[in-house]
């Protein structure tokens, strides 16, 4: 999550949503000035010529150009001053396309690796709230079993108290001597036989 956040500050600042934080308007630690990932590209033609390539490229292609125009019609007649002309557009054109992909390139790798970082912390995020909207419920669960637990708990008490008051009744309403050696069950309970508490016989 922490990754994540900051790729996200970082992006921004690179989409220019936000300041920059880094060393004279740099964003973050890239190096890359604010709001770079929404940049045009509008070199100069002396931006484009300091390219790696292009001044070789252009010694190169004069240099045949040159030698082929040589050996037919000279290398300073119109057609090969017009064959170098042609040439040295052509590289222009082809050098700014180049540069052009290469600028839309970084740009986009730029993004994507920020924007990948900041979809694990997004996924991090979320995956923190399930876990907790789970751990929440398993709470509640249990404790709503706690709480049916008790609750049975409860009534079993009760039907036990229940169930003791009504042997007391019929012990209390037994048939029998009050002055006897114990007090008697019932006479039904013993087949007309009553029993004494004590384990004497009725009488």
């Amino acid at each position: 999550m922490g990754a994540g956040n900051s790729a996200t500050s970082t992006l921004s600042q690179l989409l220019g949503t936000a300041a920059p934080t880094g060393n004279n308007g740099t964003a973050g630690n890239t190096g890359l000035q604010g709001g770079y990932l929404t940049q045009t590209f509008q070199p100069t033609m002396a931006q484009l010529e300091q390219t790696p390539g292009y001044q070789f490229q252009l010694q190169q292609g004069d240099q045949a150009v040159q030698n082929s125009a040589a050996a037919s019609t000279g290398a300073v007649s119109g057609s090969a001053l017009k064959a170098l002309s042609n040439y040295n557009q052509g590289l222009a054109s082809t050098t700014y396309q180049n540069q052009f992909n290469n600028f839309q390139t970084q740009q986009n790798n730029i993004f994507n690796r920020l924007s990948a970082i900041a979809s694990l912390g997004q996924n991090a995020a979320s995956n923190t709230g399930n876990s907790g909207a789970q751990l929440g419920s398993g709470i509640a669960q249990a404790q709503a079993a706690g709480g049916a637990a008790t609750a049975a708990g409860t009534v079993g008490v009760a039907n036990s108290a229940s169930s003791g008051a009504l042997l007391s009744t019929l012990y209390n309403s037994g048939s029998g001597s009050s002055s006897g050696s114990g007090s008697t069950l019932p006479a039904w309970s013993t087949g007309g036989n009553p029993v004494n508490f004590d384990g004497s016989g009725g009488s």
